[in-house]
């Protein structure tokens, strides 16, 4: 629900319900790591019924001027069978949030938020995993940026800054067997920056450059844990990305209009420690991605055709940090392909 008009006060208020059942077993053999060769089945039942109300409102003190805030609550109960245990918990959050932001001139606004976060604790075991519980995350994030309109809306730029402190972050173990879990590691800040810049430079011709740069440290570590260090980055963050496109609008006909777009994106690399595994730790960085595609089409009517290219570098690397553990995703290869579609709006 939402409210309408012109109002000074303005606010926005819902729910939301899921109930997640996921039952299955594995049937799995391994070999690796010196070890000897084995096999086993693995049963992983798992539940999870949530519930979130949520509510937002800001107020217009001025034409410039806007403060808001608002407050999200969760509650997740959650089961999990591995065949041996049966164990289930509840999870349950209030988080909270404020912002301001400030019309310094036409086309340019200014804005701070602040706001908390919340991830559901669960539970390990199955897969010759001993059983055990991780705790919930909590999160809370601090955002200053700004949004700019120039040349009659020609130029358009958002920029921001950004901080968040974890608290009880989860953080992946990979145990002797070779399967992984969850555990609490401590404390982590995560910060950095963002960017988006679309100029249109031509009727017919739009430039759009975006990207990401981040930093982030481990900062305290819970008693026991071994896979990382005070310092550490925290596992899974890319350090940067960039993307920059063109599209370029044409007519073939008078009912023929058409397009031709191009993008080019780089992915930085992303990181996976552990230092747990009783040997030299590992600190695995994943290999810098160079991703072109391309796509060309045209529409009549209802109907546009596409010829499109993906991965036109044809980029190979490994894209998580499961690299770690000599298995990971990888982009898809060079595909190129025709895409019919249809719209009746």
């Amino acid at each position: 629900m939402s409210s309408r008009g012109a109002n000074r006060f303005h606010w926005v208020a819902g729910a939301f319900y899921k109930n997640l059942i996921l039952d299955y077993v594995t049937d799995y053999a391994y070999s690796g790591g010196g070890g000897s060769p084995g096999s086993g089945i693995a049963i992983d039942d798992e539940g999870s019924k949530s519930t979130s109300l949520f509510g937002n409102g800001g107020y217009k003190v001025t034409h410039a001027l806007e403060i808001g805030g608002g407050v999200r609550y969760f509650h997740d109960d959650r089961a999990e069978y591995d065949g041996i245990l049966y164990r289930t918990g509840s999870f349950h959050s209030v988080d909270p949030r404020l912002y301001a932001s400030y019309i310094l001139s036409k086309g340019f606004h200014v804005y701070v938020n602040a706001a908390d976060g919340f991830r559901s604790g669960g539970f390990n075991g199955g897969y010759g995993v001993p059983e055990s519980t991780f705790a919930p995350e909590k999160v809370r994030s601090y955002e200053a940026g700004t949004k700019i309109s120039m040349l009659g809306g020609r130029l358009a730029a958002d920029a921001a800054l950004f901080f968040s402190n974890y608290d009880n972050i989860q953080i992946y173990v990979n145990t002797p067997s070779g399967i992984g879990l969850l555990q609490n590691g401590g404390d982590a800040h995560i910060w950095g920056g963002d960017w988006s810049l679309e100029w249109q430079a031509t009727d017919r011709l739009l430039f759009a450059f975006s990207g990401s740069a981040t930093e982030s440290k481990m900062v305290r570590l819970l008693p026991g844990v071994a896979v990382a260090k005070v310092g550490d980055p925290v596992d899974m963050t890319t350090d940067y990305t960039a993307r920059l496109s063109g599209t370029y609008h044409f007519d073939i006909g008078q009912y023929l209009p058409g397009f031709f777009r191009l993008d080019y994106t780089d992915i930085g690399p992303s990181h996976l420690t552990d230092r747990g595994e009783g040997g030299p730790p590992i600190l695995f960085r994943t290999a810098i991605m160079h991703m072109l595609d391309a796509r060309i089409g045209v529409q009549r009517g209802e109907w546009e055709v596409d010829l499109f290219a993906t991965n036109l570098l044809n980029a190979n690397g490994i894209q998580d940090g499961d690299g770690a553990f000599g298995f990971g995703a990888r982009p898809r290869p060079r595909t190129v392909g025709i895409e019919i579609r249809a719209s009746t709006l």
